[in-house]
Order: structure tokens, then sequence, then C-alpha cells
């Protein structure tokens, strides 16, 4: 199982824009917050929780090592009880939100890792729409050929794929209404 977690989060990492998919108006603020401090990489449910689970382990391992030490005179009581303030400030700190809640047994089982893959393709499709857009927008040309359609390269290789990121909203409010325009033309010509 540990491949396929691995290649999930590789998968969500690199082709799910991941902003389109937040589940409420405090996840968006807080994710607008990290965006604030410079991190541009949210993380998924997944993430989150290995971290929490391997901090927690951490913590607790090193508590019992502390007391070993504590027991064989290696370090001072004055030391165990900072190190046993500093673990609880630490837990206290590691907050999860509630979008961030999960199961990690829910994530070892195939059927719910299935699921999952299939909820990621479906995002990694919705993620990269404009792309189905352009080449439907090519093939119409190629389909239809005419003066009337040559707008639509014109639009793509000059807007499109020229920006750095996707084409704005005005972008796509002139395809909309340019398509308009030349199926009202089309059809009562």
């Amino acid at each position: 199982m540990g491949i396929f977690r691995a290649v999930y989060l590789w998968l969500r990492r690199n082709f799910v824009q991941d902003i389109m998919f937040r589940v409420s108006d405090a996840h968006l603020e807080y994710v607008l917050k990290q965006f604030e401090k410079g991190r541009t990489c949210t993380k998924t449910t997944l993430e989150i929780g290995l971290m929490f689970e391997t901090k927690q382990d951490w913590l607790s391992a090193k508590l019992e090592e502390m007391e070993i030490k504590l027991r064989e005179g290696d370090i001072t009581e004055e030391k165990f009880e900072e190190f046993k303030e500093f673990r609880h400030q630490t837990l206290d700190k590691m907050v999860i939100y509630p979008w961030e809640r999960f199961n990690l047994d829910t994530y070892k089982s195939f059927t719910h890792l299935l699921s999952l893959y299939v909820v990621l393709f479906g995002k990694i499709i919705v993620s990269y729409s404009h792309l189905s857009c352009y080449f439907f927008m090519y093939l119409s040309t190629i389909h239809n050929g005419g003066v009337i359609y040559m707008v639509y390269p014109a639009l793509l290789f000059g807007v499109a794929l020229l920006e750095e990121d996707r084409p704005g909203k005005n972008f796509w409010f002139f395809v909309v209404f340019y398509t308009c325009v030349v199926l009202f033309l089309q059809f009562t010509a």
C-alpha cells in the first residue's frame, strides 16, 4: 500500500490545483493566510495526518528516553520538567482543523484508496479543463474552416497559450460571447 499512497500524494501534489477544491470559507481563509506567509503549497489531509502522527510518536519516544535518562541520573529533574513543558506546548500548537480530520486506517484499505484515485482523477480533469476548451476551439476551427472561425486560433495562440497562468475571466466571457454570435450567425443565415 505504501507505493499507492506515495503515487496518490505525488499526483495530488503535482496535478491538482487544490485552491479549486476548498471545503469552507474558514479553510479558504486559512489557505490565504498560508499564502501570505509565503507558503504556496497546501498539504493534503493524508500528509497533515502523517506529520501529526510522526510528531506525536517522536515526542512520546523522546519522553520515554528522557524518563530513562532521569532514572539513570543522566539529567536533572529540572531538565525533565522543561522537556515535559516543551512537549505539552508542542502538542497544544499542533492544531487539526475540521477540514483536516481523517482516519489513517482508512488510507490503508484498498477500496478507500481506489475511491480516492477516482476522485483524484476527477479533480485532475477539472483542474485542467481549460485544455479541453482549447482542444475544442481548435477542433471547431479545423472542422468548420472559414474566416469567421479564424478568431479561435488567434485567441488560442495569441492569448491563451502565451499567458503564464490561465486566461482571465474577460477572456472566457469573450470566448462564450463570440461562440454565441457565431452560432447565431450560422443558424440564422
